[in-house]
């Protein structure tokens, strides 16, 4: 053989591995991230199960969850407001008086008669 050919062949032989092991670098990689993935499930189902819960518990559970990560004040709380007209917005503490004929003086005066409503379960999950 001359020394072309066997050039020839070299080349081949190593485009040829080159190829061999690009095809086992990406099943490898697929591997991988199927790894990857799987212990990304087990890790979310162990945090599950350590808090015992999950997008499926209940909405009682869920809400009771919520009110003692972020406990506060229970004998009051605020509701988001906004006004169409003037543009502004923020938060007030909610009266149980609030709009009521002849109790609360809104919008004239700043209110006197009040008597804030405590935070419950119903109020945490109210759209208001």
């Amino acid at each position: 053989m001359d020394e072309r050919y066997q050039v020839l062949k070299a080349i081949a032989d190593s485009e040829a591995e080159i190829a061999h092991l690009e095809q086992a670098s990406a099943r490898a990689l697929f591997v991988l991230k199927e790894l990857h993935f799987k212990l990304a499930m087990i890790e979310k189902a162990a945090s599950v199960t350590a808090t015992g819960f999950s997008k499926y518990s209940p909405t009682a559970a869920k809400v009771q969850l919520f009110a003692d990560l972020f406990r506060g004040r229970d004998d009051i709380f605020a509701r988001y407001w906004f006004s169409q007209k003037s543009g502004k917005k923020g938060y007030s503490p909610v009266c149980e008086y609030e709009w009521q004929p002849g109790v609360c003086t809104k919008p004239e005066k700043k209110c006197t008669a009040y008597k804030y409503v405590p935070l419950t379960h119903v109020a945490l999950r109210s759209a208001d």
